[in-house]
């Protein structure tokens, strides 16, 4: 709710030649060294001075690998633009229900393949009460989730949906 920190930092690559999308999720607790010399949380960085280029150093800091292009997303973003797109077909992995009214978090997603809405994706990426690891179980979901988006919203007959997106 702050703004100070990120829920989830990925780096997805897009070879349109070979078809494919790859995906490096960073763990939002990875300890990396800040511009300051103070060694914190990357999820922090969106509560340092020029958060979008905090975020892409310690990026490059981790990965060692260019950072071409920068998207931000909030909840209500993501929210909106699986709606706008009609939803996402994903095979959920478990019941995934928790609620932290604190967050304004209220996830109700039951295990199984499903169309889900914006709201239901946003608790599918954001759950991690139900892992053993915490953020670590929940990243392959979170990077299968993604690759289903790709796989399935990009199609030619999504291109006059483009405006709306880039807004959004």
């Amino acid at each position: 709710k702050d703004g100070t920190r990120s829920d989830v930092i990925m780096v997805v690559s897009i070879d349109s030649k070979r078809e494919q999308i790859n995906i490096l999720s960073i763990p939002r607790d990875t300890r990396v060294l800040y511009p300051n010399s103070k060694y914190d949380k990357i999820n922090h960085a969106m509560g340092y001075k020029k958060p979008e280029e905090t975020i892409i150093g310690l990026v490059k800091q981790v990965t060692g690998m260019p950072i071409h292009y920068y998207c931000e997303i909030d909840f209500e973003g993501f929210r909106n633009v699986i709606d706008i797109l009609g939803g996402v077909e994903f095979n959920v992995p478990m019941d995934m229900h928790y609620e932290d009214p604190t967050q304004d978090l209220y996830i109700h997603v039951n295990k199984g393949y499903q169309k889900l809405n914006g709201k239901q994706a946003e608790g599918v990426v954001r759950f991690r009460a139900g892992y053993a690891t915490g953020d670590n179980g929940r990243i392959p979901v979170q990077q299968d989730f993604i690759r289903a988006l790709f796989e399935q919203k990009l199609k030619p007959q999504y291109i006059i949906k483009a405006p709306t997106l880039m807004k959004e």
